[in-house]
């Protein structure tokens, strides 16, 4: 996903940013950018989709489970707070196939190797299509978390200035 820029409009806004400490500074914009990032996470989880029906012996996630694990973490920078919207450890697997399609296999595993070939026991049964809710979730919701950042500057900064 391609990063957001922001640019304020108001003089009196940036003037009072430029005023601020560093360290001030920072965590207003780690507080903002987490606003945003609340946005996306929220824009996501109701993208996801939900099985509805199970089969028996269906090694399936539960219903609900790729919903209600869509994260926000903390990245490790050194450039200013970044936040990354993703999924928990045990749905991120399933997320990308969902994301991006995938080979359905039965009988073992199976991988396609660089030639073309396939390894593994398992042969191939069928293909499951790409549903992008992911980055049309990220696509439909980068001006609603644009401003939730921008308002939370500007609500932080106030604050800042009038204790």
């Amino acid at each position: 996903m391609d990063s957001i820029t922001m640019t304020l409009d108001s003089k009196e806004l940036q003037a009072k940013l430029e005023k601020l400490k560093g360290d001030q500074l920072d965590k207003i914009l780690a507080r903002a950018y987490r606003e945003g990032a609340k946005v996306y996470q929220a824009a996501v989880s109701d993208a996801a989709p939900e099985q509805v029906e199970t089969t028996e012996g269906s090694d399936a996630l539960p219903p609900g489970a790729l919903k209600s694990d869509v994260t926000i973490s903390k990245a490790p920078s050194t450039g200013g707070p970044i936040y990354l919207v993703g999924f928990g450890r045990l749905t991120r697997h399933v997320a990308g196939w969902v994301e991006y399609g995938h080979r359905l296999v039965r009988g073992g595993t199976s991988r396609v190797l660089k030639s073309g070939k396939t390894r593994g026991k398992g042969s191939e049964v069928g293909t499951v299509k790409p549903h992008p809710f992911f980055r049309d979730a990220f696509e439909h919701s980068t001006d609603a978390a644009a401003k939730a950042i921008s308002d939370s500057v500007s609500e932080q900064v106030n604050k800042a200035f009038k204790g």
